[in-house]
């Protein structure tokens, strides 16, 4: 009996945590917001950085977050691309955003997320780029 296992990249550790890291930064926008708003004296232009900070930080945190849970889905390739490509707009953000997708973009990475196919177009079986087959013997199986 063969399993077809497949083998996690090691950049989908490290975009999961640059995805807690990116939720946690715009989670703390809000309670930025906040204060701005709340704790400075009346000035137009704090107020209306506060609005907005209240604004960007809670969608953005979501979205960052959302990329920690989904895993092995189809979409979820091009998803992790724009949340690097998001990171990419602020320079403070280049060190890390860079190499991250330097490696999201290698073709192992990408295999990760297609979906399995087992069979090649005169039905014979093929093993995609980034699986490990595993033989089972008797005494493996339980």
């Amino acid at each position: 009996m063969e399993l077809t296992m497949r083998v996690k990249p090691q950049v989908v550790v490290w975009y999961k945590f640059f995805c807690g890291s990116m939720a946690a930064l715009y989670g703390l926008l809000l309670f930025l917001g906040v204060f701005i708003v709340s704790s400075l004296p009346p000035d137009d232009e704090a107020f209306i950085d506060g609005i907005l900070l209240l604004l960007v930080g809670p969608p953005f945190a979501i979205v960052f977050g959302l990329g920690i849970f989904w895993d092995e889905k189809p979409w979820h390739w091009v998803y992790g691309i724009v949340l690097i490509c998001i990171s990419l707009t602020s320079c403070c953000c280049f060190p890390v955003s860079i190499p991250l997708l330097i490696y999201w973009l290698k073709p192992e990475t990408k295999s990760y997320f297609t979906p399995l196919e087992k069979s090649g177009p005169n039905g014979e079986t093929r093993q995609l780029p980034n699986e490990k087959t595993v033989r089972q013997t008797p005494e493996t199986e339980s």
